[in-house]
């Protein structure tokens, strides 16, 4: 079960983080409900990848590897995602959206090479 959790919040991490640049660029009038469900939504992911993430470390003889490497930036990814979302440092907006931006594609860097290292 918590096999299908981790790849149930990856998935949508991965497939719903392109979509938002799209849609802020060909439907801005969606912008805000689109943001929203980005936000919520990969706020749930993390939540599914957690628990995944927490059994995983519990099995004995556990080795630190990608999976840890991918909790960080996933971890990060939502972190800065909702600094960004809520607007907490205004003053900083566009380094934040650098790092989030950088970091998501961190995410399908180690996310692919995690992936792989499990076949």
């Amino acid at each position: 079960l918590t096999h299908l959790l981790g790849w149930i919040g990856a998935l949508w991490i991965a497939f719903s983080t392109p979509f938002q640049p799209i849609i802020k660029r060909l439907f801005p009038n969606y912008m805000a409900k689109s943001l929203a469900i980005h936000t919520i939504g990969n706020t749930i992911a993390l939540f599914f990848v957690s628990i995944h993430f927490v059994e995983q470390i519990t099995i004995p003889g556990f080795e630190i590897g990608t999976g840890t490497v991918l909790y960080v930036a996933v971890v990060l990814l939502v972190f800065f995602g909702i600094i960004l979302y809520l607007g907490f440092d205004k003053k900083n907006y566009r380094f934040f959206l650098f790092i989030h931006q950088e970091t998501a594609f961190i995410f399908y860097i180690i996310l692919i090479i995690h992936v792989l290292h499990l076949i």
